[in-house]
């Protein structure tokens, strides 16, 4: 996304704002430059946070002045691999597609979002926010708590782009980015009343007023600490090889329908272990596909690589020790790519084969 939208920004003097590119080479961007547009799009992040502010609590339904801060990944979890309280991550505490790069971040400020009350935050997921809670496979139960708490997380995120705006444009790179930002609402949109019926269906399942049934891809406790964590959503264009369409994403058929997602979680639990699950709703039958490619791979860690080049190829939210890919020069150029970055079977295939060429493996930083 950050490729494109630069593209859409850059409008501008060809000289003074060079394209940054995060293929094979790197242009330049003029610095004045980029802290003038970073600090234009901090501004719309604060005004979209402003303009996203509810009145009652997404879980209880009460009225609610004051929200939670909550974080995507358990802040239990995030303490695990920061040091001295910072942890890096891909995504800024805003959310923001813009601040793309690597960036340290407190705990307090990685991956929030503000929709349910400090009650609700403190008692609704305590069932997947405890260490003895995650040392055993998920139940159906735990699965469909950490399934809300990814689609609040990604809700949240969607309603900051849906009203993403520069109040009062001055200049010709407000004029840029407010486009930008009309071009990135239409999606948002989409995504929300696609989230939102998701999201509904699965809070009346933890009401026990239907079931959701769930499909594992994979689900093991595996006997290593791993220094990242995430746990994220992502809606595959293709096959775990690059080789056959799953969600053809350009079907205008398909509009108005719900594609689903894909759930990915990974913890540290202790110095030697660590809880990785996969999961889909069972009634996106089209993820079976994946599911059958995971069980013809025959070891453990090959199923665990598939899944580091997953999260790396589609840019999804994750946080890292802090430092622990210093010595991974070409590591950004590969993230970055993200899903409209792989809208081909080629460059699907290319960008495996760049993570190959780098060595990088999230489970063996």
């Amino acid at each position: 996304m950050k490729d494109r939208f630069i593209k859409k920004v850059r409008n501008m003097n060809e000289k003074d704002y060079m394209l940054i590119n995060f293929g094979e080479e790197k242009a330049t961007l003029d610095k004045g430059l980029m802290i003038k547009i970073k600090k234009t799009y901090s501004d719309a992040i604060k005004y979209a946070k402003e303009k996203s502010k509810g009145t009652k609590c997404w879980l209880c339904h009460k009225e609610c002045t004051s929200f939670c801060n909550s974080h995507s990944i358990p802040r239990f979890i995030l303490e695990k691999i920061a040091e001295s309280g910072d942890l890096e991550n891909i995504f800024t505490s805003d959310n923001s597609e813009l601040d793309n790069w690597m960036s340290k971040s407190g705990i307090r400020n990685t991956l929030t979002f503000n929709l349910i009350c400090r009650d609700c935050d403190s008692k609704y997921f305590q069932d997947i926010e405890d260490d003895t809670k995650i040392c055993d496979l998920f139940s159906e139960e735990q699965l469909n708590k950490l399934t809300i708490k990814i689609l609040l997380n990604y809700w949240y995120t969607k309603l900051l782009d849906a009203n993403l705006e520069i109040p009062n444009p001055k200049t010709k790179e407000d004029i840029n980015l407010n486009a930008m930002f009309s071009f990135q609402k239409e999606m948002a949109l989409y995504d929300i009343f696609e989230c939102t019926e998701e999201l509904n269906e699965h809070l009346d399942a933890a009401n026990k007023k239907t079931t959701i049934k769930y499909i594992k891809i994979i689900d093991i406790i595996i006997d290593k600490e791993i220094n990242f964590a995430c746990n994220c959503e992502y809606i595959p264009l293709f096959d775990i090889y690059g080789n056959e369409v799953i969600n053809d994403l350009t079907n205008s058929k398909k509009k108005g329908s719900r594609f689903g997602f894909i759930y990915i979680v990974a913890y540290p639990i202790n110095k030697s272990k660590s809880h990785v699950a996969m999961f889909y709703r069972r009634k996106y039958s089209q993820y079976d596909k994946i599911r059958k490619q995971f069980e013809n791979i025959e070891t453990i860690d090959d199923q665990l690589k598939t899944i580091s080049n997953i999260l790396l190829m589609h840019n999804d939210k994750f946080v890292l020790k802090p430092r622990i890919l210093e010595k991974k020069s070409n590591y950004i150029d590969i993230i970055t790519y993200g899903t409209f970055g792989l809208g081909t079977s080629l460059e699907y295939k290319n960008t495996l084969e760049k993570i190959k060429k780098e060595n990088i493996n999230l489970f063996e930083l």
